[in-house]
């Protein structure tokens, strides 16, 4: 209901014995959903066919391992996709499903020591090409199978660590950084070129656009959220955080968002009488779908909820402002 009520999920996991680390629901259908939960000392997969009101058993590819990433894809719907980390030896996998988890295979990330590999995204044309992140002490590695993993090919390595990848509408990939620099290999082509770009926090696209969307880093980009309609080359403001003017209206959304409201208002330096009166038009957030992109194949999860809808109890000043931001907010600009 437009980030109004957030009921919780019932089922295997209403218990609570069962944590959720991560979640991926279907693209083509809007009733199944996967989730990874923590069981024993590894982790799990639960299904949901009702859209995520319940979670229901037998667990799904019960692992001695950290599940790091988990998709479905968008042209094969029974296809999903799994890494993992075992905690017994060395050992990084890709585990790929035919049948929506019935069975499994797996085939061994070709990295060694700690490196920790997570999908970054399936390919939107092509079930078999998958795009991993590998992470490193000290590097960051984009790594691509076209063979459903039977090979791997590392086509990017920097020191440091990716914040935001894309592959694009046209097939172009798009890879940025926390320092300010944009990463892009055009269709056909095998290398990247590097660029400025802003801080990034995120790469997004809506399907079938050719626009790019980038979070920022508001001190120094100028902006938090951003637009390119030339590649990439160029980035202009969209909003702000500052652009923000309060909870939604709706009752659950205004009662239980006021205290992290109060306190988002010193943090960000902004207040006045119009906060938190009126909504958008559409009566959602102004913020693009930019569901074809990725934040670079990690999750962060929150602090449980409070209560069985509002707003999460955050931890920290930051992570307040971003959940609200995400799911409840409202900004001073309409959709472009």
């Amino acid at each position: 209901d437009v980030a109004c009520n957030w009921p919780q999920s019932g089922g295997i996991i209403d218990t609570g014995q069962l944590p959720i680390t991560d979640l991926f629901p279907d693209p083509n259908d809007a009733s199944f959903a996967l989730a990874v939960v923590v069981n024993g000392g590894g982790n799990a997969i639960i299904a949901s066919h009702d859209g995520g009101k319940t979670f229901q058993g037998p667990l799904i590819l019960p692992l001695d391992a950290i599940m790091t990433g988990i998709e479905i894809s968008t042209t094969r719907p029974t296809v999903v996709y799994v890494t993992s980390s075992s905690l017994v030896n060395s050992d990084r996998n890709l585990w790929r499903s035919e049948d929506k988890g019935a069975t499994w295979t797996s085939t061994l990330v070709p990295e060694e020591g700690t490196n920790e590999p997570r999908i970054m995204a399936i390919d939107p044309a092509n079930s078999d090409i998958v795009y991993l992140r590998v992470i490193g002490a000290l590097t960051d590695s984009i790594v691509i199978t076209t063979d459903q993993g039977q090979s791997f090919n590392t086509v990017l390595s920097i020191n440091g660590k990716f914040t935001g990848f894309l592959r694009a509408t046209d097939g172009s990939l798009y890879a940025g950084s926390s320092v300010g620099k944009l990463y892009r290999r055009a269709p056909g082509e095998t290398t990247f070129t590097e660029g400025p770009g802003p801080f990034f926090r995120c790469l997004g696209q809506r399907p079938g656009e050719s626009r790019i969307y980038a979070c920022g880093d508001f001190t120094t980009n100028g902006f938090s959220l951003g637009f390119s309609d030339d590649n990439g080359a160029t980035f202009k403001p969209m909003m702000s955080f500052t652009d923000i003017l309060g909870p939604l209206t709706c009752p659950t959304v205004a009662t239980n968002c006021e205290a992290h409201w109060e306190r988002i208002q010193g943090v960000l330096g902004i207040g006045g009488d119009d906060a938190g009166t009126t909504a958008p038009p559409d009566g959602g957030v102004a913020v693009p779908d930019a569901g074809n992109g990725n934040d670079g194949g990690g999750v962060s999860t929150p602090p449980p909820s409070s209560g069985k809808s509002g707003c999460s109890t955050a931890a920290a000043d930051g992570l307040a402002l971003m959940t609200l931001a995400a799911l409840f907010l409202r900004s001073r600009r309409r959709r472009s």
